[in-house]
């Protein structure tokens, strides 16, 4: 659990429960650099689906549009890949001595013909189709049903709403039909050429419109609002020339500086427009090609209104050496493993010092101004790289101690200490304030936190328990730690 999850945990300790609900949201972007528009669609309760200018492929909603749940496994005896659809890349493993399944983005688990993959705080369930069976993300849970084509028949989120899926002869997505409600709350998708031209249901609707070659140049709101793009070629690819919507307008132009074997320079120059009001920009950009599939940005300037506000180099890892913005300059300095150990800016310095596991050993901070001019931080881990125990120079002191699943059982600090105790979910149930009390964590059937409950002094408890992560957070931020609880 990170630590965005222990910040949760601290609203646990003062009785906070959020609720969310499902909603209709768009959002698009331009990425200057190589003029690929997209968009991001959440149709309703965790469907989401991406279009990207620069996709070519077709999964469940058609040409250029790519959904989370279009995201599949490839496995051999020695290998296995994993498609993830929304970043669109490969992620590799490979079976270690035990037979498990490794690789740089963690480990695929394997039980009764699944395949269970935990990245980014999400986790996916891969069917023996190789298709996604289930995917949790935010605590939110959904389950997916195919046919024996790998067609998608049943979508299910949160337990609540069960959706049958019809398709057509391609796999493309036509209706969501919910099996609990009216056709009012039915969800229509229709085609023309593969491309997705319509999504509707009985209160609101999209209708998009492509050009010639397939990309999407008009989208048509209900409500009446509309948005529309337009693209040029530059260096043998089409790239955003116009995005407007509302009174809100980008228009970009590029131009080739010079041009050499792997190194090409160019220009983007951009306007921004919100109504009456008007901002120009100018991006230069010198970018390394190493080969076909992989380039990065060396060097970059950045103009507005014709002044430079910010300049950037990097290293071939793509790691940045130098960042000017308003006149300010960010210095860094990496080892031969591309780890950052110093970072100096106008104010303050950073060091780093690693150990021999890849972990944060040492971090110091040196202030270029006033008397207490130096801070530090020393950490220690155990055996199985779980930090076990943290100080700095504030005298503030962390213990902790784990069970065989690396959860924290034990928290210690100089002021107080804390027991956790989980289910068989992983999820705390009792938070246990030495001399204090406890909080009783009680959880529904979906794993939802149904109600927390206090044993002694309630108030009392719940700070102590708020002001101890508050602190442990503190102190482990410089180190980007995370914790499982």
């Amino acid at each position: 659990m990170t630590q965005n999850s222990i910040r949760s945990l601290i609203l646990i300790g003062i009785s906070l429960l959020t609720l969310i609900t499902a909603s209709f949201t768009v959002s698009a972007d331009v990425d200057r650099r190589t003029g690929v528009f997209t968009l991001e669609n959440s149709d309703f309760y965790g469907m989401e689906r991406v279009y990207s200018s620069d996709n070519a492929d077709s999964g469940l909603f058609g040409f250029g549009w790519v959904s989370v749940y279009d995201s599949r496994i490839d496995i051999s005896d020695e290998y296995l890949n994993v498609f993830s659809a929304t970043s669109r890349t490969f992620h590799n493993f490979m079976r270690n001595e035990d037979g498990e399944w490794e690789g740089k983005t963690g480990e695929i688990v394997e039980t009764d013909n699944r395949y269970i993959w935990s990245y980014e705080n999400k986790i996916f369930v891969f069917n023996n189709q190789g298709l996604v069976a289930e995917y949790i993300s935010d605590d939110n849970r959904y389950l997916l049903e195919y046919d024996k084509n790998g067609f998608l028949t049943r979508f299910v989120s949160n337990e609540e709403d069960d959706y049958q899926v019809i398709t057509d002869d391609s796999g493309r997505v036509q209706r969501f039909v919910n099996r609990d409600a009216s056709d009012a709350d039915d969800i229509d998708y229709t085609y023309n050429n593969g491309l997705l031209k319509s999504v509707t249901n009985g209160f609101s609707g999209v209708h998009y419109r492509y050009v010639d070659d397939g990309f999407l140049s008009r989208i048509e709101y209900s409500d009446d609002e509309t948005m529309e793009i337009s693209y040029q070629e530059f260096d043998g690819l089409l790239r955003v020339e116009k995005y407007i919507q509302g009174d809100s307008k980008e228009s970009y132009k590029y131009e080739m500086i010079s041009e050499s074997e792997g190194v090409k320079s160019f220009s983007v120059d951009y306007t921004l427009s919100e109504g009456e009001d008007t901002l120009h920009y100018r991006v230069e950009y010198e970018d390394i090609y190493i080969d076909d599939e992989y380039a990065y940005t060396r060097h970059l300037k950045k103009y507005k209104q014709g002044e430079l506000i910010s300049e950037y180099r990097h290293m071939s890892r793509c790691s940045p050496i130098s960042i000017m913005r308003y006149g300010r300059t960010t210095k860094f300095a990496y080892d031969e493993y591309d780890r950052i150990v110093y970072k100096e800016s106008e104010n303050s310095i950073l060091e780093y010092i690693y150990n021999d596991i890849n972990k944060l050993a040492y971090f110091q901070s040196t202030s270029k101004h006033g008397q207490e001019s130096k801070k530090w931080i020393h950490f220690s881990y155990n055996e199985n790289e779980d930090l076990v125990e943290a100080e700095n120079s504030d005298g503030l002191h962390l213990l902790l101690q784990y069970d065989d699943r690396h959860h924290i059982v034990n928290m210690r600090t100089s002021e107080t200490t804390i027991f956790f105790t989980y289910n068989d979910f992983h999820k705390p149930v009792r938070i246990e304030v030495e001399g204090k009390g406890a909080l009783i964590v009680v959880y529904d059937q979906n794993g939802e936190i149904e109600s927390v409950d206090t044993e002694g002094k309630g108030h009392s408890l719940a700070l102590t328990i708020t002001r101890t992560f508050q602190q442990m957070l503190s102190m482990l931020k410089p180190a980007n730690i995370e914790l499982s609880l």
